[in-house]
């Protein structure tokens, strides 16, 4: 079973946003002493509750840092994805409430 990393309660300063510029938040990751099995497991980056307007593009990208210890700024990220929303009509919901999960290491 892969970990899943979700964000605390500061993230509830920073959403909901518009995406319109930088957002970072502080997402804790499992103890660096854990068992040699559970550093090997996968760990999953879950960000729910992303709302587009179904006709629009949208697109945005996912970077972490992997260093724990110091503040590291862009130069220290490593893409982990993307989220895009196709534009498409539908003649119900113009809003969609989805999520992303990515995989990281």
């Amino acid at each position: 079973m892969p970990n899943l990393l979700v964000c605390d309660s500061r993230s509830a300063d920073v959403f909901p946003t518009k995406l319109d510029k930088v957002v970072k938040v502080v997402v804790p990751r499992p103890k660096k002493s854990r068992s040699k099995k559970a550093e090997e497991e996968e760990e999953i980056l879950m960000i729910e509750g992303i709302e587009v307007e179904r006709d629009v593009f949208v697109k945005f990208d996912v970077f972490v840092n992997n260093e724990e210890e110091a503040k590291s700024g862009p130069e220290k990220s490593e893409f982990a994805g993307s989220f895009v929303n196709v534009p498409h009509k539908h003649k119900h919901h113009t809003k969609i409430k989805t999520w992303l999960r990515l995989g990281t290491t």
